[in-house]
Parts: structure tokens; sequence; C-alpha cells
């Protein structure tokens, strides 16, 4: 979640940056990108969830961090505001970055600790949306505003890897 909200703290000047013309425009076409995001995840996370049980949960996880990953790098890459808007919903659609770890977690540990277990992820998920904006804020104070959205995309990257090469539990006995 640090990787996605990376960008949270300089979205509306970067997005200027793509010549919308005002400091206004840009704040309305930051708000605009969130939404698009923040929608695609609400209508596509049931679905994920519907095919993290025939597929398992190990893959949509995998499909969040990895797809969301490569969407964020390509929107570090484009010329004009018009190109974020399917990239953003890209992002949610193949996103649900939340719904794929608490299933993932949900299946790994024991019945008697997946209230500790979510509760865990969950503070690593808000922890994560705290600590990205100020981690996007940085960059952008010392890069070019293009640099935040590809650490974004190395800190999904380095967060899927050990999903990638590490999980593969069958959920335990109760």
């Amino acid at each position: 979640m640090m990787g996605v909200s990376v960008m949270f703290a300089f979205l509306p000047l970067y997005i200027e940056t793509l010549g919308v013309g005002s400091t206004e425009r840009a704040a309305f076409w930051a708000g605009i990108m969130m939404f698009s995001q923040a929608i695609m995840v609400a209508i596509f996370s049931p679905i994920w969830g519907s095919v993290a049980d025939r597929y398992g949960t190990k893959l949509m996880a995998i499909r969040a961090l990895f797809g969301a990953a490569i969407v964020y790098f390509l929107t570090s890459l484009v010329t004009g505001v018009y190109q974020l808007i399917p990239l953003f919903l890209l992002a949610g659609l193949f996103s649900g970055i939340n719904t794929a770890i608490v299933t993932l977690v949900s299946g790994m540990v024991p019945r008697k600790h997946l209230g500790s277990a979510i509760g865990t992820v969950q503070t690593g998920v808000f922890t994560g949306v705290a600590i990205g904006p100020l981690i996007g804020g940085g960059l952008a104070a010392l890069f070019p505003y293009r640099g935040g959205p590809r650490a974004g995309a190395l800190f999904m990257i380095v967060a899927g890897l050990p999903v990638l090469f590490c999980v593969d539990r069958p959920r335990p006995g109760p």
C-alpha cells in the first residue's frame, strides 16, 4: 500500500507538468484519477475474490502487486493527462491489493489466529498508506515527479517477490 500511495503527495503537481493549464485544473484531474482507480477497485474486488476462490489467493496477490507495479511504472511515461485516465482505471482493475493480501493471509493461518492475522495485515495496510505520501513528498522534493510512480512500482515489486517465491502453503488445520 505504500507503493500505491506514494503518488498521493504530488499527483496534482505531476498532472500540472502534463500541461493542464492551472493548479486548479490539475487538482480536478487528480480527483478524477483517484476516483477512477477507487471505483474500479470497488467494482473488481468481488470479481477478483471469486477468481481467488477458483484459482487461489496467491495468484490474486501476485496479480494485484505485479499488475499495479506495471501500471504505476507506465504512469511515469505519459505525456498528457488523457493518457493517465486509462492507466488509473487499469490500476484499479488490476489492484485490489488489500483484498488479495487479506485473503492470502486468511488461508495461511489457523482459524484461531485469523483475527489477529487480519488485524496485523490491516495495520500494515494503513501504515503503508500513511508512510507512502511521506516518502512520495520526499521523492518529489529530490527528483522529478516521474520518479514517484517508479518508486511505487518498485515497492510493489519488492512486496510481490516474497509472495511469488516464498508463499506456497495450504491452510493449516483448526
